[in-house]
């Protein structure tokens, strides 16, 4: 069966209500805060083999042994780190990462609300504990000082590796795009989103937000993203949450994450 954002969240009036009434930060500071961890990776089901861990992350190891360091240290501090939502793509179609991101997304409505969704890379590592994993009342880019980037930010408007956001920021700009197969584009797509409706990126020094980065063999490089990305701005409020459709194979819990396995 085909799945919806709109179905999800629809079914969660709880989490409509928090989104609605609380997504900048109108909260009772008492609660204790919660956040999810969302993130995508490729399986092949036939050999149970994750496909991104041994193209692109080559570290062989599911969520959440990668981000140990996210609920021990960064995110303990000043949220209940509550859970991470792992999507794993399957069929024939390319990598679709902020596809998977959006279904993550999605899916973690049913166990909600929450106050903070952290996107992250599964070969992205924090290495500081001061660091922290909170969210903000402008979408947050924590990936700033890159291992693989000698620890500076590549180019201004650099959104990759780990993001912050509340549930209100991420309906605001309907969350990623849906049309990125493939390696590269659907980070600057997000931040022309945030841009197109006049929020900030805020950003923790360099010297603070510092990543590890697992080497990997570099994903099908998409020949469309330029083109997608040229188009962003008119296209974001029809490309994204509202557009997604997926089929939802299997789900499995564990203690600190759930993994999906959809179809795109």
């Amino acid at each position: 069966m085909r799945h919806s954002f709109s179905q999800i969240s629809g079914s969660n009036e709880r989490t409509r209500r928090h989104i609605r009434g609380g997504g900048r930060g109108q909260r009772d500071q008492r609660a204790p805060r919660r956040l999810v961890v969302a993130t995508g990776l490729r399986v092949d089901v036939e050999t149970r083999r994750h496909r991104p861990l041994q193209e692109q992350g080559g570290h062989g190891r599911p969520f959440p042994q990668p981000h140990a360091s996210v609920s021990a240290t960064p995110a303990a501090q000043l949220y209940h780190f509550h859970r991470g939502t792992v999507s794993f793509q399957t069929g024939d179609m390319e990598f679709n990462r902020a596809k998977l991101l959006n279904i993550g997304y999605a899916l973690a409505q049913k166990f909600g609300p929450y106050d903070c969704y952290a996107f992250h890379d599964i070969d992205c590592v924090p290495k500081d504990d001061r660091n922290l994993y909170n969210c903000a009342d402008q979408p947050r880019h924590l990936g700033v000082g890159m291992e693989k980037f000698t620890y500076k930010i590549p180019y201004d408007t650099f959104y990759g590796c780990a993001c912050l956001m509340t549930g209100w920021q991420v309906e605001k700009v309907n969350g990623w795009s849906n049309r990125y197969f493939g390696w590269g584009g659907e980070d600057d797509n997000m931040w022309r989103r945030i841009k197109a409706e006049k929020m900030q990126v805020w950003r923790v020094s360099d010297h603070l937000a510092t990543y590890a980065t697992l080497k990997h063999k570099q994903a099908t490089l998409n020949p469309r993203r330029m083109n997608i990305l040229r188009t962003s701005e008119r296209d974001y409020k029809l490309d994204g949450l509202n557009s997604l459709q997926f089929t939802l194979l299997n789900s499995t819990h564990r203690k600190l994450y759930t993994k999906f396995l959809v179809k795109l």
